[in-house]
């Protein structure tokens, strides 16, 4: 039997059964943790193909109350693994509630102003997330709350981004 193991940027070996125990040790930390860990462990978790626990990591990410958590979402490196998590599970009717977690918690970055939705639509070839293109696409998606959420950030002005392009890469 094969362990998956995640190494964290403490050096600290995690186990694929100990996600929840990390999320949980995450979330009664004073701050809730950083945005690192949690990122890490939604890779983790998109790695292992385990729908409960990327949904766990973005669901306790939406429920944060630490504006300084959610601000570490907001840099460029996360929003790419963001924009990655909607694409990979666009297609899958099975992860339809990990494409909704985050897109609420692409709403809650915007509603609280962590983000622009100018950030989200980047047009410049060299970028390395397009919400615009994958928000259009979830608009078509068979899931009426997906098509919602997605909907919602037709708002934006995608074709006109006055933020600055994001081209770091992971």
């Amino acid at each position: 039997m094969e362990i998956y193991e995640l190494q964290l940027e403490d050096g600290e070996v995690l186990e694929k059964k100990e996600v929840r125990k990390t999320l949980d040790n995450l979330q009664a930390s004073p701050h809730g943790g950083t945005a690192t860990e949690y990122m890490e462990l939604l890779v983790y978790s998109v790695k292992m193909s385990n729908i409960v626990n990327q949904c766990m990591v973005l669901k306790a990410l939406n429920e944060t109350k630490h504006m300084s958590l959610l601000k570490g979402i907001a840099k460029p490196k996360n929003l790419q693994i963001l924009s990655l998590v909607l694409i990979l599970h666009q297609n899958s009717y099975q992860t339809t509630p990990v494409i909704r977690n985050t897109l609420r918690l692409l709403q809650r970055l915007d509603k609280f102003k962590v983000i622009q939705g100018t950030e989200l639509a980047c047009t410049h070839k060299l970028c390395t997330h397009k919400f615009s293109k994958i928000l259009f696409e979830l608009t078509k998606h068979p899931d009426q709350e997906v098509r919602t959420l997605a909907s919602s950030f037709q708002k934006l002005r995608f074709s006109m981004p006055t933020g600055k392009c994001i081209t770091q890469t992971w």
